[in-house]
């Protein structure tokens, strides 16, 4: 499930941050439920206008 958060990344990463069941990070390889903020993580080295909207999150 993804969803866009308000007010971009700063935003975005607090919600990510609050989270307390599921944890803030990559695909650690197991069945924990994770929430990932792909503008910081798996899409920060692509080119600025490919990114996906900073305030996307993914669960």
């Amino acid at each position: 499930m993804a969803f866009e958060v308000v007010d971009g990344s700063p935003a975005a990463a607090a919600v990510a941050h609050a989270c307390k069941v599921v944890t803030h990070a990559l695909s650690l390889g197991g069945t924990q439920a994770l929430i990932e903020h792909p503008a910081w993580l798996t899409h920060r080295p692509v080119a600025a206008e490919t990114r996906p909207n900073p305030g996307l999150l993914r669960i």
